[in-house]
């Protein structure tokens, strides 16, 4: 009677794992339901994570007992094993291939088969452990395991504690009243997923295609020579003058890029701004900022009319890194964060280094926070174009949001290209501005035209003052580990006399934290933490400091301040419109009539240390605050 109930468990275990792998099915599907935007999906967030992880973890179970279960009839066990297969195989299939968020089927599977593989591989080792060693030494193995799994794990957590609040020179998050109180989480999920262990999966090299040798001249030709029998050709891409976010950008760039096949050489490219050279199947892309003196005139005029500026105006630089935290840049550019802190205390160092501790989005994603940095009044490219300046978009993916069809220059198009956004997908797993992979195009790092952009365009307007912003979405995948590829080029860009950082304003900065990790679609505080906190950074000239005392001393006070993107808007604002020191100090940041939360100049304005996210204007619904 053992025997015979021991197999009718058996068997019932095997109907078990067939009904719960249907059940699981059923999950995934529900799982692949279409959405209306982005944060339509991030507010479904959790259900959509449950149902993938539940699933894959049940479908791993499944397999596990079609193989390892004991007693089981050979035809019953090869009828369990195809069934759970077929489903996995039909669910697989039939999933869609999309990457926004009407159609997500691409990152639900790859979750679905992360998780999958984890889960079986735990399970598999332990059936096998149990089926092939005595219960004493099963038992001493696995303790064995779990002390190698577990002092790791506390010794992270210990360090992942103790890190959280800190910043550069010393200085750390500070919790004593009046300030809003930003509870320190104890498990720092980010510090659990390191570099080296997602590195050796996710790096790969950018190497230049052989047999091609391109140069620009003088802005003004393009000298090209190819390997003998290699048909040359060029594609010039389109400049994206006069087209809003409302447009389908993919789609106009390839309607509108020029294919050449030029007769002779060079090939005069005067107007063109990006450019696909071919030899054959060899690609590479050339980008270039050409100096229009229709903008040199304008602001010439506006200085004629001011009649006289009693100092130098700062030009106002914004490198956004999207999706990052204050902490995670630590992570991932140890060695950037360390020369910020060499440029801010060097004697020889000619700029000060001001940090906001309590930087805060007013909303998950991109869309709230972008209009609160660059829209909260008026669109700044504009403000900044009436006010004399020279002015520039660049964003290394194929979306404009937040860009102004009035700007002077963008880089938009190179990256529209179907060799790097997957036509009619926002992005893959391993393929367009979300990929978790290192971003090649053309053999090059994506954010490097981005960067030769951003330099060709100070060099070509450093006669003038210039407002830029430069968007780099590394670090807008799921293992948080992408955005170091970006580290030496901006060290490279920081360091560089031609980008004139004495005469600049330099806010490095980001919308928001991640919001595509593990972490954060399963609600744990400190990745929900982080996304509230993303990192903000502001970079000034000594000269300018000192040009009032008290400029340096608000600052100061108000890294520690709640503040939030319209207060960086404010600030940017008041340096471009402003003319004189009188003007700086003049300056009143005003309300819009869509907000009832007042904003302030982190320069002249100290920022009241009792304030609340309602008055600030962070968003109060779904527990968003994270004072506590």
């Amino acid at each position: 009677m053992g025997g015979n109930g021991a197999r009718r468990a058996t068997v019932a275990a095997a109907v078990a794992c067939c009904a719960l792998s249907t059940v699981a099915f059923a999950a995934f599907r529900a799982s692949l339901a279409p959405f209306s935007d982005v944060d339509d999906l991030h507010a479904h967030l959790m259900g959509v994570s449950v149902e993938v992880l539940a699933s894959a973890a049940i479908y791993a179970v499944c397999v596990c007992a079609s193989l390892f279960l004991p007693r089981l009839h050979r035809g019953a066990r090869l009828s369990l094993a195809a069934f759970v297969v077929l489903q996995l195989v039909w669910l697989t299939v039939t999933a869609d291939r999309g990457g926004t968020p009407e159609a997500h089927g691409v990152f639900n599977l790859y979750g679905f088969w992360l998780v999958f593989v984890g889960v079986f591989a735990l399970g598999a080792s332990i059936c096998a452990s149990l089926k092939t060693l005595s219960a004493r030494r099963c038992c001493a193995f696995w303790a064995f395991l779990l002390v190698l799994f577990f002092v790791p794990l506390l010794l992270t957590t210990l360090r992942g504690y103790s890190r959280w609040p800190k910043g550069l020179y010393g200085r750390a998050l500070v919790n004593s009243p009046p300030l809003c109180h930003v509870e320190r989480p104890l498990f720092v999920w980010e510090e659990f997923f390191p570099a080296v262990a997602v590195k050796p999966f996710l790096d790969r090299k950018c190497i230049p295609p052989p047999g091609i040798v391109a140069v620009f001249r003088g802005n003004q030709t393009l000298m090209l020579e190819c390997q003998p029998h290699k048909k040359a050709s060029f594609t010039i891409l389109p400049l994206l003058r006069g087209y809003t976010p409302d447009y389908d950008l993919q789609k106009v760039v390839l309607e509108k890029a020029t294919h050449v096949v030029p007769n002779g050489y060079p090939l005069n490219i005067s107007g063109v701004e990006s450019v696909v050279a071919r030899c054959g199947d060899k690609a590479e892309m050339f980008v270039q900022c050409q100096r229009r003196e229709s903008v040199v005139a304008r602001v010439h005029r506006y200085e004629a009319e001011v009649a006289h500026t009693p100092r130098p105006r700062l030009s106002v630089v914004v490198l956004w890194l999207d999706a990052i935290s204050r902490r995670q840049l630590f992570r991932t550019m140890p060695t950037l964060m360390h020369q910020l802190e060499s440029l801010g205390t060097s004697a020889e160092s000619a700029v000060n280094v001001y940090q906001f501790f309590r930087y805060h989005g007013v909303g998950v994603t991109t869309t709230p926070n972008n209009k609160a940095i660059f829209h909260y009044k008026e669109v700044l490219w504009e403000v900044a174009r009436e006010h004399g300046y020279a002015t520039a978009y660049i964003k290394d993916q194929c979306e404009g949001t937040g860009f102004s069809d009035k700007v002077d220059h963008r880089l938009i198009s190179p990256f529209c290209m179907p060799e790097f956004q997957p036509v009619g997908k926002d992005s893959e797993p391993f393929k367009g501005p979300y990929s978790s992979a290192r971003r090649c195009l053309f053999g090059r790092n994506v954010h490097e035209y981005a960067l030769d952009y951003l330099r060709d365009f100070t060099r070509e307007y450093g006669d003038v003052p210039r407002f830029t912003a430069a968007i780099f979405l590394e670090s807008h995948e799921f293992t948080q580990h992408c955005a170091a590829y970006l580290e030496k080029a901006l060290m490279r860009l920081l360091l560089s006399p031609e980008f004139k950082l004495n005469e600049t304003a330099l806010f490095l900065l980001s919308d928001h934290g991640n919001h595509m990790s593990v972490p954060f679609t399963l609600h744990m505080y400190s990745s929900i933490l982080e996304n509230k906190l993303p990192a903000a950074y502001l970079i000034l000239p000594k000269w300018f400091a000192a040009l009032d005392p008290s400029f340096d001393r608000t600052l100061r006070a108000n890294e520690q301040a709640l503040v939030t993107g319209r207060d960086l808007y404010s600030t940017m604002r008041q340096l471009v419109t402003s003319s004189s020191v009188a003007e700086l100090r003049a300056f009143r940041p005003q309300k819009t009539a869509a907000s009832k939360s007042q904003s302030y100049s982190l320069l002249t304005h100290e920022v009241p240390w009792n304030r609340t996210c309602k008055s600030a204007g962070i968003r109060m619904s779904g527990d968003f605050c994270s004072c506590r």
